[in-house]
């Protein structure tokens, strides 16, 4: 297989930036230091913060390309925000 599979989600009523690294190879940087995330990992970008960790549930990060939610473990706030981003994409 060739190429990458990532996601990143990054609007400005989110309280950080996710990048997710499904496949492949990408470089993350912040304008102050970068990483390079490895295959089931996802940085959060806050600022001059990153922050790599490894991805619980892939599902959970591309449920949107299914047009699905996946609101396990998140508070109301948190998942209003995917509902309203993800209906925002599909009219806009």
């Amino acid at each position: 297989m060739l190429g990458t599979g990532f996601d990143v989600m990054a609007y400005p009523d989110e309280p950080a930036d996710k990048i997710t690294l499904l496949d492949g190879s990408v470089r993350v940087g912040n304008g102050v230091k970068s990483l390079a995330i490895r295959p089931g990992h996802q940085v959060l970008v806050n600022g001059r913060s990153m922050e790599e960790s490894p991805l619980k549930d892939p599902d959970e990060v591309l449920a949107w390309r299914r047009n699905e939610f996946h609101f396990d473990q998140k508070d109301l706030m948190t998942a209003m925000r995917e509902v309203a981003t993800l209906v925002s994409v599909r009219i806009g």
